[in-house]
């Protein structure tokens, strides 16, 4: 195995497409002359000390069988962990091209998705988007008289139980499931995220720090988000939260943000953290002061202890002044969600 850090694994997640690019046909990916997956590892081995990488096998498009046996090879000669990843979206994004939960081919599509990633993989990791806001005519019609909110959470955590655990589990049945919650704290129920029961499901939770840029970024979350998401998941029974990750998207080109955003997350206390992802990050100067800073990190935190502050109490489904506890957060309140 590959040297890592004292007091976290490091990964990094390769999407689908990053795949594509360095393994699909052509890739020089063994090349003992520099191949473009050599040249790639190359550069984050010099700066990172990276254990586990994650080989995503859907993200809008599925990531055909050849080149994910080609990418397990590659990190296993390595010394490299491996776990796979979905990003459960249909199409854009930023178009909320979601999926319909109500739709029983969303239900085989599923089961035919998490059985070749449990054949594949004995860990599973689920992206964000793992939600939904479809009000078509099916899920009107489900809906009856229940609120969204009512709704979508009885959904989600039945579909997580149904189509997602249960055929993983039947194609290995010590498969390993993370569920990854992003920073929609205020819109969870909206969208079909279950705190209460979702977390007891799962072998694991994860946090979502990506705060990225505050004033330019989409969602514009305080800084301080980056840390009390993380805390607030470790407070939910059964205490699963193992880890959390972050990107350079919308980061406003300036390193210092990215940063901050790496310092938060690893003072909330985590066993991983997860970069995102392999082809945004590859020759990005932030890699380098990445790198330093981590080396830095590992070594205080042996001494920093468990992190404390003032409860802050967030019942279940609930919402309120948005994010309030963060803003007084960056204030200097040290508030424990």
């Amino acid at each position: 195995m590959a040297d890592g850090y004292n007091g976290f694994e490091l990964s990094i997640y390769m999407t689908v497409r990053d795949l594509m690019r360095m393994f699909g046909d052509g890739a020089e990916t063994g090349a003992s002359d520099g191949g473009l997956a050599e040249k790639q590892f190359t550069f984050f081995s010099k700066h990172l000390k990276f254990t586990k990488v994650y080989i995503e096998m859907y993200r809008s498009i599925e990531t055909p069988q050849h080149i994910i046996d080609k990418a397990k090879a590659f990190f296993a000669a390595r010394g490299i962990s491996f776990a796979t990843g979905i990003m459960p979206v249909t199409g854009n994004i930023s178009k909320g091209d979601v999926f319909c939960y109500s739709d029983p081919k969303t239900e085989a599509y599923y089961d035919k998705l998490f059985t070749a990633m449990a054949e594949n993989f004995d860990e599973i990791m689920i992206d964000d988007f793992l939600a939904t806001n479809c009000t078509c005519e099916k899920c009107v019609a489900a809906k009856g008289s229940k609120t969204w909110p009512e709704y979508r959470t009885r959904l989600m955590a039945d579909f997580c139980t149904n189509h997602i655990i249960a055929p993983a589990r039947k194609a290995r049945p010590d498969v390993k499931i993370t569920l990854k919650y992003p920073t929609w704290h205020e819109s969870f129920q909206y969208l079909g995220y279950n705190t209460e029961e979702q977390p007891r499901m799962f072998e694991h939770i994860y946090a979502g720090t990506e705060t990225r840029h505050t004033t330019y970024s989409l969602f514009r979350n305080p800084r301080y988000t980056s840390y009390s998401l993380l805390r607030y998941l470790k407070s939910l029974p059964p205490h699963n939260n193992r880890g959390a990750w972050f990107d350079n998207i919308q980061c406003a080109n300036d390193v210092g943000t990215y940063l901050e955003q790496a310092e938060l997350t690893l003072l909330g206390g985590c066993d991983e953290v997860t970069l995102f992802c392999w082809g945004l990050t590859y020759k990005k100067e932030e890699i380098g002061a990445l790198g330093i800073l981590l080396e830095r990190l590992d070594e205080e935190l042996s001494v920093l202890g468990q992190p404390a502050g003032m409860p802050v109490y967030l019942p279940f489904h609930s919402t309120g002044e948005d994010h309030v506890f963060d803003f007084l957060g960056m204030c200097g309140l040290p508030l424990y969600p």
